[in-house]
C-alpha cells in the first residue's frame, strides 16, 4: 500500500546521489546508476517514516 511513496523516496534519493556524484565528478551525465538500491533505501525509509510522512501532507493511507 505504501509502494508509491516507496518510489518516490527511492528517486528523491537516487537522484540527490546521482547530483552529488556529478558534482564531485565521480561520474558523467552519460553514465547509469542503477535504480534498485536507492529503491531499496527508499522501502526502508517508507517503512519506518511513511506514517510520519503522510500525515504532514494531510492524505489519509492505510499502512498495512
Amino acid at each position: 500500500k505504501m509502494s508509491m511513496l516507496t518510489l518516490y523516496f527511492g528517486v528523491i534519493f537516487g537522484g540527490a546521489a546521482a547530483l552529488i556524484l556529478l558534482i564531485m565528478g565521480r561520474v558523467s551525465r552519460r553514465d547509469a546508476l542503477p535504480l534498485a538500491p536507492f529503491v531499496f533505501v527508499g522501502l526502508i525509509c517508507a517503512l519506518f517514516f511513511g506514517k510520519f510522512f503522510v500525515q504532514q501532507i494531510g492524505v489519509s493511507v492505510a499502512l498495512f
